[in-house]
């Protein structure tokens, strides 16, 4: 399984330049940074964890994860990675996935 998330990060000017800053309506903008980490949800343990600018997209991060797979694991995915390209990837690593996707257009 892959999660990704997002983390507030110390107000440091060269952690704000390096992962960009999160404009917010109320309160003053904070370094947000992209996390990501593929779980074995069997053994209950972090595969691999990933941490980025927020501007790297869950699926890039995924797609990095990725790289780790064995012919014989099984990809869970949620809702906000459904991409062709992704699922493309994962079929050409030979792992088996299972995707949550939308029904409505």
């Amino acid at each position: 399984m892959d999660d990704g998330s997002t983390a507030r990060l110390p107000r440091i000017r060269e952690i704000a330049e390096y992962f960009g800053v999160w404009h917010s309506k109320k309160g003053s903008d904070c370094p947000i940074a992209r996390v990501s980490q593929m779980f074995d949800v069997l053994n209950k343990l972090s595969i691999d964890a990933i941490i980025n600018p927020k501007s790297v997209g869950e699926r890039e991060l995924a797609a990095q994860h990725f790289l780790n797979l064995l012919p014989t694991d099984l990809v869970l995915l949620d809702r906000g990675y459904p991409a062709y390209w992704l699922f493309n990837l994962i079929l050409s690593l030979n792992p088996n996935f299972c995707a949550r996707i939308s029904c409505t257009k």
